[in-house]
């Protein structure tokens, strides 16, 4: 668990950079989301390592509610400031997802994490998402 840790702590560290750093792509995100996933309006999302939120943020307007999640207080903070009406953040960790199986229809991961850090919550979030639902990683 040091890993998480340092990261966690590095990130509460540089939370308003790394908001600003999702908040200059949002737009982006946005579109490369809508275009790519194509929801049909009425799915529940999960955005695992959400940060300050920017794929929760690029999903509310698509889907009918998202879950963001993140280790970091700071983070979280800055993201629940800026929420949605259908947008919810949770402090958690994206290595063990607090939530039943298929409770998702689509689960991504937008953050900036570590390789295996990605492979264990794309393991995990994969066992959240429903029958016929998406799972999208996108890296920065």
């Amino acid at each position: 668990m040091p890993a998480v840790s340092s990261s966690t702590d590095r990130f509460a560290r540089t939370a308003e950079r790394v908001a600003a750093r999702q908040d200059a792509r949002a737009a982006r995100l946005a579109e490369a989301v809508r275009d790519f996933v194509q929801p049909r309006g009425d799915e529940r999302a999960i955005d695992v390592g959400t940060g300050a939120g920017a794929l929760a943020f690029a999903l509310a307007p698509l889907v009918r509610e998202v879950v963001g999640l993140d280790p970091v207080p700071e983070l979280l903070e800055l993201a629940r400031a800026r929420a949605r009406p259908n947008t919810e953040f949770a402090e958690g960790d994206g290595t063990a997802l607090p939530f039943p199986d298929t409770s998702f229809d689509l689960a991504g991961c937008a953050g900036e994490r570590r390789a295996r850090a990605e492979e264990l919550a794309a393991r995990d979030a994969r066992v959240l998402v429903a029958t016929a639902g998406w799972y999208l990683l996108l890296r920065s």
